[in-house]
């Protein structure tokens, strides 16, 4: 929540539906909520940064107007030398990025287009 607080600009707002247990939509209680796109990409970038040798970009977050729980994300990052298979670490980012989204936000990525743009040496 920190990268969240730290991130200043507001931009495009994205709907929160609450979910139930097995994920299905229930009805809000409180009303609707929302949460800035902006918000979501810290949320994106502090996990992909918490996969050893790799550090987050840019982010971009696209919702699916149809599934607002949906949402596509394009990221860069950079990859520290020898920190191993190039496909098993992309692996790890998607993954942590899916359940950082799950577990923080309560939306799913259908899809994480993880690009390697630069590398840097080891120690």
């Amino acid at each position: 929540m920190q990268a969240v607080r730290a991130e200043g600009r507001r931009g495009a707002a994205l709907p929160l539906v609450p979910t139930d247990d097995t994920g299905a939509a229930t009805t809000p209680v409180l009303g609707p909520v929302d949460i800035s796109e902006q918000a979501v990409a810290a949320v994106v970038r502090y996990a992909a940064d918490t996969v050893d040798g790799v550090r987050a970009r840019s982010c971009r977050v696209i919702a699916d107007p149809a599934d607002p729980l949906a949402l596509r994300i394009e990221m860069t990052v950079a990859m520290r030398y020898g920190a191993g298979p190039v496909e098993a670490v992309v692996d790890t980012v998607r993954a942590r990025i899916g359940s950082a989204l799950r577990g923080q936000v309560g939306v799913r990525a259908t899809v994480v287009d993880v690009d390697v743009v630069d590398v840097w040496p080891e120690g």
